[in-house]
């Protein structure tokens, strides 16, 4: 889904979220933004991390609800929201979730 680079890295978080359960998957590139770019987005979101490979999504997840992006001339830094389809918790974060920081949501084509 996200990177696709030798120089992209990503980082995962969880957490509960109404009646179910979210995931964020970050990709950084370069990979020398990983760490902070990890960590100012979890000092707001408060998720556990997971997985250190993508895609290390569970089972059943699929497409992501909602993707936001922050591309500068030197670095990228790509953000999707995932969420089993039937709690509607990825649908509900995705509402309310607003990264800040410059992010822009981007469109999602069905």
């Amino acid at each position: 889904m996200l990177g696709g680079s030798n120089n992209t890295s990503v980082c995962q978080y969880t957490k509960r979220f109404g009646s179910g359960r979210v995931y964020v998957e970050i990709a950084v590139s370069p990979v020398s933004l990983k760490s902070r770019a990890c960590n100012t987005f979890n000092r707001s979101f408060r998720g556990r991390s997971f997985g250190e490979n993508a895609p290390s999504l569970p089972a059943g997840i699929g497409r992501p609800q909602c993707d936001f992006n922050k591309i500068g001339s030197s670095y990228r830094i790509e953000l999707g929201v995932f969420a089993s389809p039937h709690t509607g918790a990825g649908r509900a974060l995705c509402r309310s979730f607003h990264p800040g920081h410059g992010f822009r949501r981007v469109s999602l084509r069905g």
